[in-house]
């Protein structure tokens, strides 16, 4: 079964047959749709990997034209894959994820582009002017959450009866810092490496900026790791000042017999701030301990390992 359908420049809203399609199946033999911009709703705006029969989808058009949805698949023809930049850092909240820190190819900027603005009471994330991509220094992040009163099933990656929401974040540069400021109540985020932070729900803008951070740290100090809880691969993140003379850094795991199980580090460090992943695999779940030993410092946190 086909169905053709026209489409006009921008974003259109289009609906799908009577059998649930892979989005890979929709024949776009002049390449009208921009890459990345199909989107369906579930209580917010997700990427659709499927077009389900009852209802409807965004999808944006770099000029007018006709697709098809169709049954039968011509390779030749199916709609082209996007993925992101990967030297971008990421904000993620809600199933939706932010882009921001770097510059991208001009061909490739409507990929990050966002559907018109969802009623009130649906999950939403975006920078200002519709898009999920930041390339300057200097970002606003205009958010909305749910109305009170729905049900908990509904907030991705929060309690609202505890009124927050995890925010995770990912930045590439670890020897870079951005400071995300809720711009009504002044409550200040730094984000650097890769980690986790809790946010009010409700709806804010936020200002998201590049601090004139070092790029040497002025103190030893071992982060928590994150995530954490975690299976079977967390993220260990430490910094080491410039000082005068190298000193050799170790960053061992014990067990809770206090054997040590692994050595990650144990060599001469550069100055900065670094990312160490530990891969336990191996291991079996329960309670470890990591110890980082640098000149004078050493600082243990406990990681809990779940399978």
């Amino acid at each position: 079964f086909d169905l053709l359908i026209t489409l006009h420049e921008g974003w259109n809203l289009i609906s799908g047959i009577s059998v649930p399609i892979d989005v890979d199946y929709i024949l776009d033999p002049n390449a009208l749709i921009i890459p990345g911009t199909i989107y369906g709703y579930d209580i917010g705006y997700v990427e659709a990997e499927t077009l389900n029969p009852g209802y409807g989808y965004w999808m944006r058009s770099n000029g007018e034209g006709e697709i098809t949805i169709s049954t039968t698949s011509r390779t030749s023809e199916r709609v082209l894959a996007f993925t992101p930049d990967e030297n971008l850092n990421t904000l993620s909240v809600n199933k939706q994820t932010l882009y921001f820190g770097a510059d991208v190819s001009e061909n490739e900027k409507l990929s990050y582009s966002l559907p018109p603005k969802p009623p009130a009471g649906a999950n939403d994330i975006r920078f200002t002017g519709d898009t999920k991509l930041c390339e300057g220094d200097d970002c606003v992040i205009e958010m909305t959450q749910p109305s009170e009163g729905l049900p908990a099933r509904l907030f991705f990656g929060g309690n609202p009866s505890q009124g927050f929401l995890t925010l995770e974040y990912d930045i590439n540069n670890v020897n870079s810092e951005w400071l995300l400021m809720n711009s009504e109540t002044g409550e200040k985020h730094t984000l650097s490496g890769a980690g986790a932070l809790e946010i009010p729900t409700g709806n804010a803008t936020y200002q998201l900026s590049k601090t004139p951070f070092s790029i040497f740290p002025s103190t030893f100090s071992l982060k928590p790791a994150y995530p954490n809880p975690f299976n079977p691969i967390t993220t260990i993140s430490f910094s080491i000042p410039a000082i005068e003379t190298h000193t050799n850094t170790s960053l061992r795991i014990y067990d809770l017999t206090g054997r040590t199980v692994e050595t990650l580090i144990n060599e001469k460090m550069e100055p900065g701030n670094h990312n160490v992943f530990w891969d336990a695999t191996g291991f079996s779940s329960g309670v470890y301990f990591v110890k980082m030993t640098a000149w004078n410092y050493t600082k243990t946190q406990k990681v809990i390992l779940l399978k």
